[in-house]
């Protein structure tokens, strides 16, 4: 294993291990040694340091008395390993101590003090002694101190006392540890330095040189080069360098004349060989060509072909032989092909081009064919020799590769490519001979489900059936084509006039009557055609294909499963269109748009608690436009995209504003179909809702059309379910005026239904109406849903919101929409209709609801009397206006109503003012049918002076009702005071 290291490596490595080695033995000696050393040690250092302190004492005491002794003992007691420093007397009592906590103490109360007999022995002896204490953590240094003191009698009195130097063990022991520690890591630093000194040395004389001699051996046998005479020296590496370039020296010597013989007996073999390639060469080439060879004599009679020849015929040689050529003609030529071949092979000695020739099979084939003529040194004709390629392969590649260039892979139909070829073709046509086509453009409706609900196989399976569908259905000359997925295009030639389109259309669409069945699965599919005629729209091909396109976009806003002819002036209208996206577009980037805000408010507390963004066009040529101008193009455009995203940041951004300013709303934000159904509008919403970290999201609320929740209600489902994760609630616009149901409200998950203003606005005088928003707010407290009412324009409006059970709404009634500044004046200064705070605190019953329509109801008699009276035909039967029992609010007033308001003096009074209207009425319709209009148009202000009076009845009973308990309401059932009997004013 050590032979696999260099030298440069393993010598200095082992002198390291060597010395580690020692070093670890001298650690390990020093370790085992090292407490019974450092215990020496310490009592080496007490009894020299004990009897220095012990004469410093002496001398101070002499000079300063006890006190000036005491001072120089505590001056020496101020190691760190001394702990305690004590003077004790004859009688072992303690005069001195250097730690004041202890100060007081007897000698016995201390830590690990000595025992009195040592310090006996102590006093009497001459140099002292050292005690370790039991537990080995304090020594005791014990040195006697012998006073003279002066006497008044006889001279002097001798006093022996004991100094005591208590060392803290641990601390001197950690103080030689140290010292020990030292000392080893300075011995091993000189092993070190030692080991590189000699790994220095041994490199300069011994392994560098054997490093440089390796090395020359490595390149001469590698061929760079011969040993060097770089390596000096008189030992034994020296006289090998020397002797090894010597040798090298002669071997290149040798080397190159052996080079040069070989280089001459490579000429001469080479001269060889070639000769002898020539003629193999000419034998080869011949035989394993892929090429078919066929030679003949100047009789045209085969003498020879070769294995490809075989291959591609399949005749054998033996069968070829001594026969002509024509042996393999296929018939498809004519002789005139073969005259003309023959007279340029003799006038040119050479003839290329495609034959197409027969197999022994019976087989036809395409080959390129080479025809050459061998002559000898007088130009003798001595043989024909042919090489011909079979290129079978290749045309029936051409033909398929043609065919998927200009066929659609999956249905067979032409392509776009090969339509708009045909297409150029019969427009030329049409200029000829005057006639007419027509480009239809014919798209599947809601195919995209069937991909989405079964797969793309599927799919492409029923778009196969389709195509074979429109294929048959076909006239002989029209082509259909298909132009992308689920998209085909239609040319109809040969029209003599505009009115032979319809029949074909109508042929068209009726192939999509029966349901297609795949596997048990049936698929009813329709479509939508759009159609242009060539030359009444005098276009180019694009532009036919473009107009067929954009009357088929009509056909499915129409409704789909429809046809649609092209018309130039929509078709102007578009261009307007796409001038006006154009026109937002650069509005956007010049930041003309403004967002204004309407406020939302709740009746009930008349709180101001949300807003809607929305947004307004400062055009610099048309000033303010309003977004009906605009928006509906938009629509279906990836700008609506770039404008919601636009709205959607503002109203974030001034969220955060007023919420500093102590403004707290939740604005909401509409959204278009076209944005809400792309795939990156959740991730977009969250982005921006992150640029805005201090803003809570349930700020937020997004309103969606319930068109736009239909076109995929999987996907908006699940934006709405993620939105709602991050905090953002959404609202469903313009409820009741598209395709809402039960279904519907269980699928979307929105949070707020908003009441369409159209519905709202004549809940005054419409009592079709009032039922549907009572409807609708019914649906929504069924849903647990919050609702909101669009299009208040009157007080009058607010109250009868209120007295349906809608709290929440919106429109001019309240305030128009306005920018941000005058927007927050209005906050501050806003003042709203008294009526409103009147009936704030009321609560309607849905059982009182009859008596909303029956207002409804006497509104529609009167207006149906005067237009009567106007010349308009009497719509209700006449038994309505003279039985004052049969009209509808007399039916609910004998009915409902006096079963529940029977009791009450505000229904009374009012059964009295409806019959005096009904008497109005009969006397005015017996005018009219007497022929005497003026008669019944003179009563016409007295019936509406009753109308009013009937009106204000019903009013003071809605207050009645309002402010009174019924017997029969459960939530008024307990108040004392009513009985079944009483009259309530």
């Amino acid at each position: 294993m050590l032979t696999a290291f260099p030298l440069r490596y393993l010598i200095p490595g082992l002198l390291l291990v060597t010395s580690l080695f020692l070093a670890l033995i001298y650690v390990q000696h020093r370790n085992t040694a090292s407490d019974a050393l450092i215990e020496a040690h310490l009592q080496r250092e007490a009894s020299y340091i004990g009897p220095q302190i012990s004469a410093d004492f002496i001398e101070a005491y002499q000079i300063n008395g006890l006190r000036g002794g005491l001072r120089k003992m505590i001056r020496h007691a101020t190691r760190p390993d001394i702990r305690l420093t004590l003077v004790i007397d004859a009688q072992g009592e303690l005069l001195f101590i250097n730690n004041p906590d202890l100060q007081g103490l007897r000698l016995e109360a201390l830590p690990d003090p000595p025992p009195k007999a040592m310090i006996e022995v102590a006093r009497n002896s001459q140099e002292g002694l050292n005690w370790l204490s039991p537990g080995r953590q304090t020594l005791w240094g014990l040195f006697p101190v012998e006073l003279e003191e002066p006497s008044a009698a006889n001279g002097g009195k001798r006093n022996n006392l004991v100094l005591a130097l208590a060392y803290d063990a641990a601390k001197s022991k950690a103080f030689e540890r140290e010292r020990i520690l030292d000392e080893i890591v300075f011995f091993l630093a000189g092993i070190v330095f030692i080991s590189l000194l000699i790994w220095f040395l041994l490199r300069k004389v011994v392994t560098h040189r054997i490093e440089l001699l390796a090395e020359a051996a490595h390149h001469f046998v590698e061929g760079r080069g011969g040993f060097t005479d770089d390596i000096k020296g008189h030992d034994e590496i020296g006289r090998l360098a020397h002797d090894l370039a010597r040798i090298g020296r002669d071997l290149h010597e040798r080397y190159l004349q052996i080079e040069t013989a070989n280089a001459e007996l490579a000429l001469e073999v080479v001269a060889r060989r070639e000769a002898e390639q020539e003629l193999r060469l000419t034998a080869s080439v011949f035989a394993s060509t892929s090429e078919g060879i066929i030679i003949t004599n100047p009789s045209n009679r085969i003498i020879e072909v070769n294995e490809a020849f075989v291959h591609v015929t399949g005749y054998s040689r033996e069968e070829i032989i001594g026969q002509t050529p024509g042996l393999l003609h296929s018939g498809l030529h004519n002789p005139a092909f073969y005259s003309e071949m023959w007279r340029r092979i003799q006038r040119d000695g050479h003839w290329k081009g495609e034959v197409r020739n027969r197999r022994k099979n019976g087989e036809i084939y395409t080959e390129i064919l080479d025809i050459g003529v061998v002559c000898d040194e007088t130009g003798a004709v001595t043989h024909y020799v042919g090489v011909f390629t079979d290129i079978s392969e290749l045309k029936e590649t051409q033909a398929r590769l043609e065919k998927m260039a200009h066929y659609d892979h999956l249905t067979g139909l032409p392509n776009r490519a090969l339509f708009a070829s045909r297409l150029e073709e019969a427009m030329a046509s049409v200029t000829r001979h005057g006639n007419l086509l027509a480009v239809a453009l014919l798209d599947l409706d809601r195919f995209k489900p069937v991909n989405d609900v079964h797969g793309h196989e599927m799919g492409d399976r029923l778009l196969i059936e389709i195509a074979q569908r429109l294929d048959a259905c076909m006239r002989t000359g029209d082509i259909v084509a298909r132009v992308g997925g689920d998209e085909f295009v239609l040319l109809i030639q040969d029209l003599a006039e505009a009115d032979e389109l319809w029949p074909f259309l109508q042929r068209v669409q009726a192939t999509f009557e029966t349901p297609v069945r795949i596997d048990g699965h049936v698929f009813d599919i329709t479509s939508s055609l759009g159609a242009t005629l060539y030359p009444n729209d005098p276009g180019d091909a694009d532009a036919l294909l473009r107009h067929a396109d954009q009357a088929m976009y009509l056909a499915k806003q129409a409704g789909r499963n429809q046809y649609h002819l092209f018309d130039p002036v929509q078709d102007r209208q578009i261009h307007q269109r796409y001038e006006l996206i154009e026109k937002m577009r650069h509005g956007l980037a010049e930041n003309q748009f403004e967002v204004y805000y309407q406020p939302k408010l709740c009746m009930r507390g008349m709180t101001v608690y949300g807003a809607e963004a929305l947004v307004r066009w400062n055009d610099p040529e048309r000033g303010l436009v309003a977004p009906g101008e605009f928006l509906p193009h938009a629509e279906n455009h990836d700008v609506i995209v770039a404008l919601d995203q636009w709205v959607l940041e503002q109203a974030l951004r001034q969220q955060v504003l007023w919420r500093a300013a102590g403004i707290e709303l939740v604005v909401s934000v509409n959204i278009a179909a076209r944005d809400l159904q792309r795939e990156d509008f959740v991730d977009r919403l969250r982005a921006s809702l992150q640029r805005f970290p201090t803003l809570p999201a349930k700020c937020l609320e997004l309103e969606i059309l319930e068109s736009a929740a239909l076109q995929n209600m999987l996907h908006i489902r699940k934006v709405i379910e993620t939105g709602r994760q991050m905090g953002v609630s959404f609202s469903l616009d313009d409820f009741g005026a598209g395709y809402a149901s039960l279904a519907y409200l269980k699928e979307i998950p929105v949070d707020t239904l908003k009441i369409d203003q159209g519905f709202v606005r004549d809940i005054l005088e419409d009592r079709g109406d009032l039922a549907l928003v009572h409807g609708v707010v019914g649906l929504a407290q069924a849903f647990n849903l919050k609702v909101v009412a669009e299009g208040v324009e009157t007080p009058e409006h607010g109250v009868l919101l209120m007295r349906l059970g809608c709290e929440n709404v919106q429109g001019y009634g309240i305030a128009r929409p306005m920018p941000v500044d005058k927007f927050e004046a209005w906050l501050s200064a806003s003042r709203f209709d008294e009526t409103w705070q009147a009936w704030e605190g009321s609560y309607w019953s849905a059982e009182d609801y009859p008596l909303l329509m029956a207002q409804r109801d006497h509104l529609d008699w009167i207006a149906q009397l005067i237009a009567c009276i106007d010349g308009a035909p009497l719509e209700e039967s006449e038994c309505e206006f003279f039985d004052l029992r049969a009209c509808r609010l007399g039916h609910w007033y004998d009915s409902i109503g006096h079963t529940r308001y029977g009791h009450m003096r505000a229904f009374q009074d009012l059964g009295v003012t409806h019959a005096e209207v009904h008497r109005i009425g009969a006397e005015i319709l017996h005018a009219i049918q007497a022929g005497q209009q003026k008669e019944a148009r003179s009563r016409v202000p007295e019936l509406l002076v009753m109308k009013d009076a009937v009106i204000a009845s019903l009013s003071r009973l809605q207050r009645a009702v309002d402010e009174y308990p019924l017997l029969d309401s459960p939530r008024q059932r307990n108040l004392p005071g009513i009985s079944s009997g009483s009259s309530v004013e």
